[in-house]
């Protein structure tokens, strides 16, 4: 027995009522970098799972070592060196963070993405794509507001746009994987 009241026996999912699922490291959150779980809106809650939102501020020199567990799902996220699509991982995700940074992002829903794009959703495993790659002019668009964004919810306001727009009747596929 720990002595805890239980709550290391949740493995890091929840750290003072955040979700802190992925993060190998959650005792991190709040000390080397914050997280945000921004709402979903209504509308989009059928593809869209979660936003989040992390941002750090390092002293001079300083580095931290970030090891994320990905969920399987593709991810559209906003950084400060452009605007990507991430698609599924297969490996831990590990960054040397540094200065100062964030990342705000949209994590679809598993089978969802499929209703935004007109290829095969599997070409994007393990690989990160400029979002204008993917999305053509409304993701340039996407980079371009982004550039100019300077809050979390300016950011996600720009991801939620996004997908509004690129927003399709779902596939007979991606109905099968819901249910």
């Amino acid at each position: 027995m720990d002595g805890t009241d239980g709550a290391g026996a949740r493995l890091g999912k929840m750290r003072r009522g955040m979700d802190t699922r992925g993060i190998l490291r959650p005792a991190e959150v709040g000390r080397a970098f914050t997280l945000e779980r921004p709402p979903v809106s209504g509308g989009l809650r059928r593809v869209v799972d979660s936003h989040w939102a992390v941002a750090w501020r390092l002293p001079p020199g300083a580095t931290r070592r970030s090891e994320v567990l990905t969920h399987p799902a593709v991810h559209v996220v906003i950084e400060p060196h452009g605007t990507f699509v991430y698609g599924v991982r297969r490996r831990l995700d590990v960054r040397v963070l540094s200065d100062a940074g964030f990342a705000v992002g949209t994590r679809f829903r598993p089978g969802a993405f499929g209703a935004l794009v007109d290829g095969p959703v599997s070409a994007l495993t393990d690989r990160v794509v400029a979002v204008s790659e993917v999305f053509g002019a409304a993701g340039v668009e996407l980079e371009r507001g982004a550039a100019g964004a300077t809050t979390t919810a300016e950011r996600v306001a720009l991801l939620e746009a996004l997908v509004v727009g690129r927003l399709r009747e779902p596939t007979a596929e991606a109905e099968l994987v819901r249910a």
